[in-house]
């Protein structure tokens, strides 16, 4: 069962599989990173924390992107106990897309795009079967029930172009609701 204290149904919330609870937004920041909440109308902001991730050019950092959901569509979420979700075969019933930049020093990589989803093996077909596709350029380093889909971007790309693509593939992906335009992103950064 799932109680949200003072929640009303006009309330939207955050699904966390991985911590095994739905909480109210409240916090713009906690120790888990920075939360923007956006639309699918507006992702400059989502866009401008990337680029400033993205000009330390230490690679450290990522941003994290998932539908808010409403009461209603959290309910709809099948439940998985910590030790189910362990030994599932498949990723999160709520899709969520990471983006992380690239980074030099000894160990230089490029920006990649990962996708956790529930839906199982072949997630890159299952895309195109709904009409979502790498966008150019992209490599498929991934594509694992549990683990998710992995992408090695170019050396150049739009930002704005990748923000859409992980929306676009998330909505795509998930099983029990539909997205809607209200959307969160969770920027990790290492601040010194």
């Amino acid at each position: 069962m799932l109680e949200v204290d003072g929640a009303g149904s006009s309330d939207r919330v955050v699904w966390r599989e991985g911590l095994g609870a739905v909480s109210r937004v409240r916090h713009l920041m906690d120790a888990q990173g920075t939360e923007i909440l956006f639309s699918v109308d507006n992702v400059g902001p989502v866009v401008a924390a990337m680029r400033r991730v993205d000009q330390r050019g230490d690679g450290r950092g990522w941003v994290n992107l998932s539908p808010v959901l409403s009461v209603e569509q959290a309910l709809q979420v099948p439940s998985r106990s910590g030790l189910a979700a362990w030994f599932s075969g498949r990723g999160p019933m709520v899709p969520m897309a990471t983006w992380a930049p690239s980074g030099a020093g000894t160990r230089p990589r490029g920006s990649q795009v990962g996708v956790a989803h529930g839906t199982g093996p072949n997630g890159v077909d299952r895309l195109a079967d709904r009409g979502v596709v790498p966008l150019e350029g992209w490599v498929t380093r991934q594509d694992h029930a549990k683990h998710g889909l992995v992408f090695d971007l170019p050396a150049t790309y739009d930002v704005e172009e990748v923000v859409g693509w992980m929306i676009a593939a998330v909505s795509a992906l998930c099983q029990v609701i539909e997205s809607g335009s209200e959307w969160q992103a969770v920027v990790h950064e290492t601040i010194e």
